[in-house]
């Protein structure tokens, strides 16, 4: 049961690294842009 929670916490977080991943770089160019 721990282990099942655990695996849908990592699950959930590798997604999230993933989608910031992918918007990092979109969120640098805003930034360069607006300074």
């Amino acid at each position: 049961m721990v282990l099942e929670y655990l695996r849908s916490q990592a699950a959930f977080y590798d997604d999230t690294l993933k989608i910031l991943n992918r918007r990092i770089p979109e969120l640098e160019m805003e930034i360069s842009k607006s300074l």
